[in-house]
């Protein structure tokens, strides 16, 4: 795929260790399918070169950084602001660039909780979630529930 823009979007992935991390392989693919030209680099960062290395994203105007062990926590001070699920998570494990501002993500707890969901409708449990938050159209990353399995013999 050829540029049609003078700069292409870049985005990261940033961890230690990364050597046969699979999300550069799947990332470019979904890029390609969503008809972006963006590029996505795969990054080896210690822990005592993080705060260089978000420097270096911010100053370099990346839109985008995924974050892996052993960062998702000791990113939090050099984003901007945090997503409501990164501030219950209390982790990042995806930043995006916004306005000029990184702003953190965790999508970790909603692929989890939306997999055990599935996992367990499939095998005949009936879910019943409780709490104020656990209304329907309510955001999944505001959710902050007591599910109720039971399970059928």
């Amino acid at each position: 795929m050829s540029s049609s823009t003078p700069l292409q979007e870049v985005v990261c992935c940033l961890g230690q260790p990364v050597a046969g991390n699979p999300t550069q392989y799947m990332m470019e693919q979904a890029l390609a399918a969503a008809g972006l030209d963006w590029r996505y680099l795969t990054c080896e960062v210690p822990p005592d070169k993080l705060a260089d290395a978000m420097r270096g994203l911010r100053a370099l105007g990346f839109k985008g950084a995924n974050f892996t062990i052993p960062h998702k926590v000791a990113v939090i001070e050099h984003l901007d602001s945090l997503s409501p699920a990164a501030e219950l998570m209390g982790a990042v494990n995806c930043m995006n660039r916004v306005d000029g501002k990184l702003i953190g993500e965790n999508t970790d707890g909603k692929g989890f909780f939306n997999r055990c969901a599935r996992f367990a409708i499939r095998r005949g449990c009936r879910l019943r979630f409780s709490g104020p938050e656990a209304r329907p159209g309510q955001s999944q990353s505001s959710w902050r529930l007591t599910a109720l399995v039971t399970l059928r013999s």
